[in-house]
């Protein structure tokens, strides 16, 4: 995708071949991706505000709290078929289905966000849960 596209990869490897998979998606990665690794708390809040599209292509989603976050935050997702998946649901494990689903979600424009960054707390989950005891 051409454009102001900037790449935030969140999170460290695991499983099973984690490391060498993030050895092979660093050499893949031109000057847009920056890999920063295990984030929380304030760090966590600050890029879900930023970012437009949160993508998450784990096989296992044990809670959901990731994508319920990004979700508080405004966010879009797209998230692999798993139980509990939201937003726009692709098999990730086929790379070009899920190139389609981000170049569709990155060209229809930036995300506008429901909430005034200023409004967010800086602890995503506390807002969840007040959002939550509303319902």
């Amino acid at each position: 995708v051409d454009g102001d596209v900037r790449v935030w990869i969140c999170g460290a490897p695991a499983y099973m071949k984690g490391k060498r998979y993030e050895r092979k998606l660093r050499r893949l990665a031109d000057g847009r991706v920056k890999f920063l690794g295990h984030v929380t708390g304030s760090q966590k809040a600050a890029l879900l505000r930023r970012a437009d599209v949160l993508v998450s292509p784990s096989r296992h989603e044990s809670y959901g709290l990731t994508i319920a976050e990004a979700q508080a935050a405004g966010c879009r997702i797209i998230s692999h078929c798993h139980y509990g998946a939201t937003g726009k649901v692709v098999d990730c494990a086929k790379p070009q289905l899920l190139a389609a689903a981000l170049r569709e979600t990155i060209t229809s424009g930036r995300t506008v966000k429901a909430v005034a960054p200023t409004t967010i707390s800086s602890n995503a989950a506390e807002q969840l849960a007040k959002l939550l005891a509303e319902v």
